[in-house]
């Protein structure tokens, strides 16, 4: 599965976007994904306003939209001096805590959050990709 080629892997791009366009695309398309019921919210942990944030994946139930305490995944959106922004998602090695594990133990969640987003910088034009990705 190519979703799990990616969590063990991380996955990082360059994107020639502006990093406030980026993260507005990521906040408000990342509300609309799901996954077998879980949905997805972003919650930043660190970052340099209009430089570097990190974010951590929250996982959602989508019947009562409770946001469940253990993070799915990690990602950092950055602006480069070159005017690109990364768009990095570290291996699961890097960032996971056992209480992510407990909950997601294969990825699968996370897995699928990537693919969405990849398929949505596809749709926006920020990435070329040779098709939109499976999300399941």
């Amino acid at each position: 599965m190519f979703g799990s080629f990616l969590l063990n892997e991380g996955l990082e791009l360059e994107m020639k976007q502006e990093l406030k366009e980026v993260l507005g695309k990521l906040d408000a398309e990342s509300r609309t994904y799901a996954t077998n019921g879980i949905g997805y919210r972003l919650a930043p942990v660190k970052g340099v306003v209009g430089s570097e944030w990190r974010v951590l994946v929250k996982a959602v139930e989508r019947a009562t939209n409770r946001v469940l305490d253990a993070p799915v995944g990690f990602i950092v959106v950055k602006r480069q001096q070159d005017d690109t922004v990364s768009f990095k998602v570290p291996s699961r090695y890097e960032w996971s805590t056992p209480e992510a594990q407990q909950f997601d133990p294969e990825g699968k969640y996370f897995a699928s959050f990537i693919l969405h987003v990849l398929n949505t910088f596809q749709k926006a034009g920020y990435v070329e990709l040779p098709g939109p990705l499976p999300v399941e």
